[in-house]
């Protein structure tokens, strides 16, 4: 399949890889535990304003052995990146190790746990391209410790600790994505409240499928303005509070509110409008599954890649290329940019994979920007799996 191809592309790894390597160096792993990423089809920065989203885990994921530890200090390793986690070395921004100290810290200082495993990791999640691999990494290291050291945390408390963990790392991000892995399943995308932290399980139509298309830049979102657009919308809302009352955050108010009472065109407007709208788009996403309806599912999708591009301002002039490429293309219904932005991937609603079509958009990307971008169709999966 296309996905297999990216995989050996990107000379990722397989469980069966991870669970050899730990094995020959340590012995059997008491522990085996899968960690899958996160496509979001619609719904796209509205989870920190407690809206929704409609996400689901996919079909790749990192993947973790682990034991106890024999030594007085962690021995956690990263595959993927070839690294070994130093606990001597405070963490550059950005780094995996990052998210190994944040956890280890809190074992200390929550559980009262000097915690010393050995856990080896690595996967094919590829990094940086907008499908949650930090949070994959978080909820996965999450699991193995919980497992190990009997923990009994419950879904959400896995959800609102590795929340707090990658806050940690400077990302104000909401809690959607660590919400999709803890609670992904086959076959099923969920329509999540982020509010209450609840979802109902939607059941997308067979024929539907996902298109991923990877701009090969790198979002680290730490060192973007994914923070800045936050604030910037939570200004919006207090601005709109002036006005009204009872709106908590932008997910209380309506579009006549903020039509009414903030300037036009303005960059709060501009913010508070995509909120509000894009919460909108995922009710009527919703419906559209229910009845199969294909062409106004993928509208709503580009709807939403416009106004996150013109109206919120995460896109990126590759992301979208990527977009108006699709646009051209019979086989795809709709196609936006997914993820925090910047960089990353589109996610595009197909019913089967035309290879002419992905063709003519790749070729085009190369021509513009020198890359040849990666593709790979992605499937509703259970987001934590354990083995043996």
């Amino acid at each position: 399949t296309s996905f297999l191809r990216f995989v050996k592309n990107c000379n990722m790894h397989k469980f069966d890889t991870v669970y050899q390597l730990f094995e020959a160096s340590y012995g059997k792993p008491a522990i085996s535990v899968a960690a899958a990423g996160r496509a979001n089809i619609i719904g796209e920065h509205t989870d920190y304003h407690e809206g929704f989203v409609l996400p689901f885990a996919i079909d790749a994921a990192i993947y973790f052995c682990a034991k106890q530890g024999n030594s007085n200090a962690a021995e956690i390793i990263s595959l993927d990146f070839d690294e070994k986690y130093d606990a001597n070395v405070v963490p550059i921004k950005g780094s995996w190790q990052l998210y190994v100290h944040g956890l280890l810290s809190d074992l200390k200082t929550r559980f009262q746990i000097i915690a010393t495993p050995v856990i080896l990791f690595g996967g094919n999640l590829p990094m940086g391209a907008g499908v949650s691999s930090s949070s994959a990494l978080c909820c996965g290291l999450i699991e193995v410790v919980n497992i190990l050291y009997d923990l009994g945390l419950t879904a959400i408390e896995k959800v609102k600790w590795a929340s707090e963990i990658e806050h940690g790392t400077g990302v104000r991000g909401g809690k959607m994505d660590q919400y999709a892995i803890c609670h992904g399943q086959a076959g099923k995308a969920m329509l999540l409240d982020c509010r209450s932290l609840s979802h109902k399980d939607i059941s997308l139509p067979e024929t539907w499928q996902f298109l991923l298309l990877n701009t090969g830049v790198k979002h680290n979102l730490a060192f973007t303005a994914y923070n800045q657009r936050r604030q910037e919308a939570e200004d919006a809302l207090a601005e709109l509070n002036k006005h009204e009352t009872g709106l908590v955050t932008l997910r209380d108010a309506t579009v006549d509110q903020v039509n009414h009472w903030l300037e036009k065109g303005s960059l709060y407007h501009r913010r508070a409008l995509h909120v509000v709208t894009e919460n909108k788009r995922v009710a009527a996403f919703e419906l559209c599954a229910q009845m199969g309806d294909i062409r106004n599912a993928g509208r709503l999708m580009n709807q939403s890649h416009e106004s996150l591009q013109n109206q919120y301002e995460v896109s990126c002039e590759e992301l979208d290329f990527l977009q108006q490429q699709a646009a051209k293309c019979n086989s795809i219904y709709g196609s936006r940019m997914m993820g925090g932005g910047f960089g990353g991937c589109t996610i595009s609603l197909i019913q089967e994979v035309d290879e002419r079509d992905i063709s003519i958009i790749r070729q085009a990307y190369l021509k513009k920007f020198g890359l040849l971008p990666d593709y790979f169709t992605v499937h509703p999966a259970p987001g934590l799996v354990h083995y043996g």
